[in-house]
């Protein structure tokens, strides 16, 4: 049997530029035909992406091979285009599983079932990434837009590409004006109008058009803050009163409910409603203490052989249950009346995890979730005593409700009389 001779080295060069794929004309380039080819598919070392495409590996395609994949089987001339353009600028969010290729007028375009070809009246530039040719972003927003199903589609997606820093409302607006005609078109330039005014999603920008019809003023969008930590926060909507007070808003998609997001976002409007300075003009806690009110202990001393607080034991953050809380306001809606206040724990210590994501998560591993738990409620209580907060004001606190009936260990000695007698506070 005859050896078979290696392949020349500008194959390996070409797959790692173009994510393992090459077309057909430019193996026969190399000097790979088409028997060499079917030689190298029968051993299972390439495996066939359409009729056009070969792919130097046998696994299933990475993103970026497929939309090789899709390019070279649409041959010169074609560019990655629409939301497949986006994606591969870096836009998060709207993916999908073809890949849209721009071919010239009257193309047909042999390749997988996943790439879909399109061709467009108007002129777009093309630009490189990583060596892929693809229609730059204004020019691909403005494509995918204008084939959204509805209009608040077309308009979610230009607000989702400014937000994600992509390009600008100027430049897209440019972008829709030399278009034409385009599906959508003054809905676009609405869009961009109000995302150009601050508004960051399309959920912003029905807000700022809410007030307008129902006559209320507009926010101010995207205001910058400094919180009580002196960390800046863009602020969705904020409203300036004139008795110097302010009301904030955010506005919040559907990926805020999972449950990572919710909390960050919890602990974000507590921060924020604590501004940097103790600035008199928000609604946040005073820190004083409520006379006659009794400080319950955090935690009595460690059990014997428990870490002490500072341990150098990894453990030594949940052993302290070294936690305070933060508190943010619960507004009745129809009046604007504070009736309560939700605590949201946070790590206090110096050396140790402050997000409550961290807290747990060592917690967790260390199977004392419950000793945390309870280190949380107590430090509700006492943070919401020190702050003034009494009857008719609700305390608000969140427990994991697989250790909502679980008793403070020995190990914690976290005494459960504290919490009942401050809970007698508001009853």
């Amino acid at each position: 049997m005859p050896r078979t001779s290696p392949l020349p080295p500008q194959v390996a060069t070409t797959a790692v530029e173009q994510a393992g794929c090459l077309s057909r004309a430019q193996l026969a380039a190399l000097g790979v035909g088409p028997d060499r080819v079917g030689r190298e598919v029968r051993r299972g070392r390439w495996q066939r992406v359409g009729p056009l495409v070969v792919a130097t590996t046998t696994g299933p395609l990475g993103r970026d091979a497929q939309r090789w994949a899709a390019v070279l089987s649409a041959g010169a001339q074609s560019a990655l285009c629409g939301l497949s353009a986006l994606e591969a600028h870096g836009l998060r969010g709207w993916g999908r599983a073809e890949v849209v290729v721009r071919v010239s007028r009257g193309r047909a375009v042999a390749g997988p079932p996943w790439v879909r070809a399109t061709t467009g009246r108007s002129p777009v530039r093309v630009v490189r990434r990583g060596g892929l040719p693809v229609v730059a972003v204004e020019d691909a927003a403005v494509g995918a837009a204008a084939a959204s199903p509805s209009a608040a589609a077309a308009g979610g997606l230009l607000a989702a590409v400014v937000q994600q820093r992509l390009t600008t409302p100027a430049r897209l607006r440019d972008a829709v004006l030399a278009a034409g005609p385009v599906r959508h078109r003054a809905e676009l330039l609405a869009v961009l109008d109000d995302v150009e005014g601050g508004a960051q999603a399309l959920s912003e920008v029905r807000l700022v058009r809410l007030c307008r019809s129902a006559g209320l003023p507009v926010p101010v969008q995207q205001a910058v803050r400094l919180d009580a930590t002196g960390r800046r926060r863009y602020l969705d909507a904020l409203w300036e009163l004139d008795d110097g007070r302010c009301v904030l808003l955010e506005v919040d998609g559907v990926g805020h409910v999972e449950e990572g997001r919710w909390y960050d976002d919890l602990l974000r409007a507590a921060e924020v409603s604590r501004p940097a300075g103790g600035a008199r003009d928000h609604v946040h806690l005073t820190p004083q203490r409520t006379a006659g009110a009794r400080r319950p202990p955090r935690c009595l001393p460690p059990a014997a052989g428990a870490p002490a607080a500072g341990a150098a034991s990894e453990g030594a953050v949940v052993a302290s249950l070294d936690v305070r809380s933060v508190f943010q306001p619960v507004v009745r809606l129809g009046t604007g009346e504070v009736v309560g206040y939700e605590a949201l724990a946070r790590g206090s210590s110096a050396n140790g995890p402050r997000e409550p994501g961290d807290l747990f998560a060592r917690a967790r591993a260390r199977d004392r979730v419950d000793e945390l738990e309870w280190a949380c409620r107590v430090a509700a209580v006492e943070g919401a005593l020190e702050a003034g907060v009494e009857a008719p004001l609700v305390l608000f606190a969140n427990v994991a409700p697989d250790v909502v009936t679980a008793a403070p260990s020995q190990s914690t000695r976290c005494s459960s009389a504290p919490v009942s007698a401050c809970a007698s506070s508001w009853s």
